[in-house]
């Protein structure tokens, strides 16, 4: 089994790196069709692995991109954005379908977005995402669940200690 890198969903706040493949437009679809079809004819299984990078607490405004996001703070995603969020991984999910992947993984460790919304110290919101640890999981679950609709599950990869604890 191959679990491709992470790739970016069709959203603005996904990531801006040029060198982060994505699982949107038609080029990146077709190219994404071929390497699956590479991993089938070898007799293999392949998973797409997809994250949304989030604002990172150790990089400038301008490394982090015009669209940065995160659960709380200056970077606060409005519920219109999480929707949005949610949206783009289920979307991402629907095209990893239609260009064959077997299945799908939702990269919810390392500092991304997903990640970001599990911590106490990166989550400070106080509406329904934030808070507990069961609110804090809800944006996970959704961008879970959302996908998953009608499959028997998607994994989703989360770390035991968070990327900014790592430095205490």
């Amino acid at each position: 089994m191959i679990v491709t890198e992470g790739t970016y969903p069709p959203d603005p706040s996904a990531g801006f790196d040029p060198k982060v493949p994505h699982l949107y437009g038609e080029a990146a679809l077709n190219g994404w069709r071929h390497v699956v079809d590479q991993v089938h004819a070898a007799a293999g299984t392949s998973f797409r692995s997809s994250g949304t990078s989030a604002a990172s607490l150790e990089r400038s405004r301008a490394a982090r991109g015009p669209a940065s996001v995160g659960p709380s703070g200056e970077y606060a995603m409005t519920q219109s954005r999480i929707d949005a969020a949610v949206d783009a991984y289920a979307q991402a999910t629907r095209s990893a379908q239609e260009v064959g992947f077997d299945g799908v993984e939702v990269h919810g460790a390392h500092g991304y977005l997903i990640d970001q919304f599990f911590w106490e110290k990166t989550n400070q919101r106080t509406d329904g995402y934030g808070g507990s640890l069961v609110a804090r999981t809800r944006f996970a679950a959704e961008a879970v669940v959302k996908p998953a609709a009608g499959r028997s599950g998607i994994p989703c990869r989360a770390a035991h200690l968070a990327v900014e604890d790592r430095r205490l």
